[in-house]
């Protein structure tokens, strides 16, 4: 993140520590501890398991269940919102 950090700094270009997410993506079956620590600009970042990005739900398998369930609720609230009579 240090590499990051300077880049970012050479190219005038700031991050958002509070919008910005750590999720590792494994197709690994076995558990163990999947916590990792990162920070940016000092800040520690939050992990999560799925996460929005250009309106596709991505989750840490790289599995299609949870976009499809979203898009599922997100297509029958348009559905009952605009129903024909």
């Amino acid at each position: 993140m240090t590499k990051i950090a300077v880049w970012s700094r050479n190219n005038k270009i700031n991050f958002n520590e509070d919008k910005s997410r750590v999720m590792i993506i494994s197709r690994r079956k076995r558990k163990e501890n999947k916590e990792i620590n990162v920070c940016l600009n000092n800040k520690p970042l939050q992990q999560v398991s799925t996460m929005k990005y250009l309106g596709f739900v991505i989750d840490d398998k790289f599995k299609f269940s949870k976009h499809i369930t979203y898009a599922a609720k997100r297509s029958s609230k348009l559905c009952t919102t605009y129903q024909i009579s």
